[in-house]
């Protein structure tokens, strides 16, 4: 009968191995303190994966003098880009404005005043000599061929407007004052 032994003796035996257990649980948790700022700073929210927009100023409830008026928005997942009326392309158009009206139920910008509705490219639009008043103004997301989404994305805010319009002082021309 053959017994086989190994010639060498095992590495940790019995008492051994407790220094060893004890020095790598203090690595990992000195390790799990150093990281922990960096895993931190990973976590941030991401935005939902289709498009959407935020209306970052004024604020809903807001109270504005009478005037210009600026809706300003942040886009996400959608690139804007000025092919007004051209052919659809998924992920890309512009943006529709508008003032007090809230969005045409046919989803059609020409069925809106002028005055009340704006398409653009640019994340805010201002509205100039807005009288008091309580106005909502109403941003959507839109196609480059106008469309809406199948599920309109947009947003609103409602404010209030008061005291009187500032009247801006006519252009003088020529340097001189008299006649």
């Amino acid at each position: 009968m053959f017994i086989v032994r190994n010639p060498e003796p095992p590495l940790m035996t019995g008492n051994s191995r407790l220094p060893a257990l004890l020095l790598v649980l203090a690595l990992g948790a000195l390790m799990a303190g150093c990281l922990g700022g960096q895993q931190a700073a990973q976590v941030t929210p991401t935005p939902a994966s289709g498009p959407d927009l935020f209306i970052t100023s004024p604020e809903d409830g807001a109270v504005l003098p009478a005037g210009d008026i600026t809706v300003s928005v942040r886009v996400v997942n959608f690139r804007l880009v000025p092919k007004f009326g051209q052919q659809y392309v998924a992920g890309e158009g512009h943006l529709h404005y508008y003032m007090s009206v809230g969005t045409p139920a046919t989803g059609s910008a020409s069925s809106v005043a002028p005055v009340s509705y704006a398409a653009t490219t640019d994340t805010s639009y201002t509205w100039p000599d807005v009288p008091p008043g309580t106005y909502t103004f109403t941003v959507e997301l839109a196609n480059n061929d106008h469309s809406p989404f199948p599920a309109p994305i947009t947003k609103s805010v409602t404010v209030k407007v008061v005291g009187p319009l500032t009247a801006t002082p006519p252009a003088t021309t020529g340097a001189g004052g008299g006649p």
